[in-house]
C-alpha cells in the first residue's frame, strides 16, 4: 500500500504546486491589470486637469467682463466657478492614480444615488446622441435619401407597385373584413 501512499501524496502535492503556480500567475494579471488602469487614469486625470484649468481662465476672464460691464453678481458667480474649477484641476494635478480610484470608490460608496444619477443622465445622453445621429449614419449606409431629418420616413416603393403602397396606405381591398386581403 505504500506505493498508492505515495503517488497519492505526489498527485496531492502537483496540485498544491499547480494551484499555488496559478494563483500567482493570477496575481501578476492583475497587477498588470491594475497598472495599467492606474497609467489611463493618470493620463486621463492630467487631461482632465489641463481642460478644466482651461474652462476656469475662461470663466475668470468672462468674470471680468461681467465686472467691466456692471454686472457684480454675474462677476462673482463666474469667479466662484473659476475658483472651484482650479481647486478641481489642482486636485486633479497632484494626486496619485491610484488615490484618485481610491477617492471614487468612497464618494461612490457614499453617495450611491447621485453616481446611478450621473449614469442614467450619461446614459440618456449618450441614447439622444445616437438616435440623432442615426439618420445620418443611415443615408451614408445606404446612399438614399429615404430618412428625413424631422424624424419622418420617407415611403418610396419598387417599380411596378401600386400607387396605395407609394403614398403609405393601406390597400384598398373590395370587402368589409378583408381587409388584410
Amino acid at each position: 500500500m505504500e506505493p498508492m501512499e505515495t503517488s497519492e501524496r505526489s498527485v496531492g502535492d502537483q496540485m498544491h504546486e499547480a494551484s499555488d503556480v496559478v494563483s500567482s500567475k493570477a496575481g501578476e494579471v492583475a497587477d498588470r491589470g491594475r497598472g495599467m488602469v492606474a497609467e489611463q487614469v493618470g493620463t486621463r486625470s492630467a487631461q482632465a486637469s489641463e481642460q478644466i484649468g482651461w474652462a476656469a481662465q475662461t470663466m475668470r476672464r468672462a468674470a471680468d467682463e461681467a465686472r467691466a460691464e456692471g454686472n457684480a453678481g454675474h462677476a462673482r458667480l463666474a469667479e466662484e466657478v473659476a475658483d472651484r474649477g482650479e481647486r478641481v484641476s489642482s486636485y486633479l494635478q497632484d494626486i496619485e492614480p491610484e488615490q484618485l480610484l481610491n477617492d471614487v470608490e468612497d464618494f461612490a460608496r457614499r453617495q450611491p444615488w447621485v453616481v446611478a444619477g450621473a449614469g442614467l443622465f450619461i446614459g440618456f445622453a449618450i441614447a439622444r446622441s445616437l438616435k440623432a445621429s442615426s439618420g445620418r449614419r443611415y443615408q451614408t449606409r445606404s446612399g438614399s435619401s429615404r430618412y428625413q431629418g424631422n424624424g419622418a420616413a420617407e415611403w418610396t416603393a419598387s417599380p411596378g407597385a401600386s400607387r396605395d403602397v407609394i403614398a403609405s396606405t393601406p390597400p384598398r381591398t373590395g370587402g368589409v373584413g378583408n381587409e388584410y386581403a
